[in-house]
């Protein structure tokens, strides 16, 4: 069974230690969120696993394999990222610029084939953004950027999909829809998926799992039932929160 765990990491940006001893794991066909005040340290976390950053201390593993002594092109292959915020310097049209997501399968120099081409299609019908296939990247909104981004990324046949705060440019009818395809491919692909996301909510409604982190460090872990109470939230945020159940589904207030 393919799992990342991430062992006693921490990480230093300009000398400071932004992450102290975390570790996590990652299961297939499951979605973990990551919950935390606003410079805790979560996109750090994401940056260190796809290789943009240097490790302090602590190792990341795919199954047996310590990634960080893959190269970019190697990880590609386990790891996909969605990063929140993304600039193209060149304005691909979105079906060119999604296909590149299988560039670990040819050459740099070749383009897509016929069925990496349809696949990508298949994956924007998926997405309900088939239309967009001829638009360029510049003349897409936000909110479009990020569900291009989301079918890229599934493209590209990783094991391991890493998404940063990727909703927060969709309005609900598209938050919906993006997380509806998302635990749909993520069963489908068996996926191991890590989310940074700030709505508790929409952590109770689709995450399966949930690690806290405040002040770098782990603060609880576990299946959202047991981690999405009234106490541990108020720990995490240091504000009052309220949580309410109904039909098994839970709903949190501040």
């Amino acid at each position: 069974m393919n799992s990342l765990k991430i062992c006693n990491l921490s990480v230093k940006r300009s000398g400071n230690e932004i992450l102290k001893d975390i570790s996590l794991e990652l299961y297939p066909s499951e979605l973990t969120a990551m919950l935390a005040l606003n410079g805790s340290g979560k996109s750090t976390l994401m940056e260190s696993v796809i290789g943009g950053l240097d490790i302090f201390k602590g190792e990341i593993f795919f199954n047996t394999i310590n990634i960080q002594t893959l190269s970019s092109l190697e990880r590609s292959k386990i790891i996909a990222f969605v990063p929140q915020k993304f600039e193209c310097a060149f304005d691909y049209n979105v079906l060119d610029f999604i296909s590149f997501g299988a560039n670990n399968e040819f050459k740099w120099y070749e383009n897509p084939n016929k069925q990496v081409l349809q696949h990508a299609r298949d994956i924007l019908k998926d997405l309900g953004i088939l239309d967009f296939e001829k638009y360029s990247l510049q003349s897409l909104s936000g909110g479009q950027k990020q569900m291009v981004l989301l079918a890229r990324a599934l493209l590209q046949k990783s094991k391991v999909l890493l998404l940063d705060e990727p909703t927060a440019w969709l309005d609900l009818k598209n938050q919906r829809i993006f997380f509806d395809i998302l635990i749909k491919k993520i069963k489908e692909y068996k996926l191991c998926a890590l989310i940074n996301i700030h709505d508790p909510n929409i952590v109770c409604k689709y995450a399966d799992r949930v690690y806290m982190i405040k002040d770098g460090k782990n603060l609880y872990s576990g299946d959202v039932q047991t981690v999405m109470t009234q106490e541990k939230l108020s720990t995490l945020y240091d504000i009052p929160i309220k949580v309410e159940k109904l039909n098994s589904q839970i709903f949190i207030f501040s």
